[in-house]
């Protein structure tokens, strides 16, 4: 039976007669600190608190690894778990500045933020994941880009797509959104309540060819902006007292024009040349406005 056996089976005599001699008390008293010995053996011996420390060190719990290693030192300085320990112990420094690492980029990997992801670029030069940070940030960029374009498509007015190509201006498709802006601007000016006919103009010949010339004139007194869309997308902007040609493709256009306050709008059929001393000259016979 070993001590501790023994001391508890005493013990419990103890509490049942109650009564005892001085020696037998002086040989509990013994055994005690025996047991007391043997539990702190177990409790804080140096192959178990060195266990403890590995166990948290690998987990990353290294406050409660470096307590542990602290409290093998303390209490076996010269044994070979002590120096196993004092290796630990050397690479907690390390070992702190990677967890940092890790859970600075753990919050940085789960966000939506461009900004997020930046801050840790900027905090951890030297991080280990740098190049995961750089691939997110250009996930991110790609995902902004496509919700953004996918907005301006539902929107779909000239405000949303400028915004759009000034916010994206590298885009290989921007001359198609340039084109985009010109029909959204043609057709607000058209669904407009206070919008007038589009002004007269006759042809300068008889002929019928794949492409038009349009010759306008602004006699407005403002900067005058001509916007087609059909066959062609284009706009012509005009300073008051200029004329300006238009070339186009031949056949059937929507157009919208403002200057100053003033917008007309139309639709206009063009197969050859045209010309006109109204403040817009287009295609076929027209109002002015």
């Amino acid at each position: 039976m070993t001590r501790i056996n023994f001391a508890i089976l005493f013990l419990l005599s103890i509490s049942i007669y109650s009564c005892v001699s001085q020696d037998d008390y002086n040989k509990v008293q013994q055994e005690n600190s025996l047991l007391k010995e043997e539990l702190d053996d177990i409790k804080y011996g140096s192959d178990r608190l060195l266990k403890q420390a590995t166990d948290y060190f690998n987990n990353n719990q290294l406050d409660s690894a470096e307590a542990k290693l602290n409290l093998l030192i303390s209490k076996h300085n010269e044994t070979k778990d002590a120096q196993e320990g004092r290796k630990i112990l050397a690479k907690l420094s390390t070992a702190r500045i990677q967890l940092e690492d890790l859970n600075s980029w753990k919050s940085a990997e789960t966000s939506n933020e461009i900004s997020t992801v930046e801050s840790y670029i900027s905090s951890h030069p030297n991080g280990k994941y740098l190049a995961l940070a750089s691939q997110k940030i250009r996930t991110l960029k790609n995902e902004n880009e496509q919700s953004a374009y996918n907005n301006a498509v539902s929107v779909n007015t000239p405000s949303v797509w400028t915004k759009f190509i000034e916010d994206y201006p590298e885009r290989n498709d921007i001359n198609e959104i340039k084109k985009k802006i010109i029909r959204a601007e043609i057709a607000e000016i058209r669904s407009s309540s206070n919008v007038s006919s589009l002004p007269s103009s006759y042809q300068t010949d008889n002929g019928y060819s794949k492409n038009s010339t349009v010759s306008i004139t602004n006699n407005t007194g403002y900067l005058l902006t001509v916007r087609y869309s059909g066959p062609d997308v284009t706009s012509v902007a005009i300073p008051a007292g200029g004329t300006r040609k238009v070339y186009l493709l031949s056949g059937t256009y929507q157009v919208g024009a403002t200057a100053g306050s003033a917008s007309c709008g139309g639709t206009e059929s063009l197969h050859g040349n045209y010309t006109s001393s109204y403040t817009i000259t287009t295609s076929t016979y027209r109002n002015s406005y």
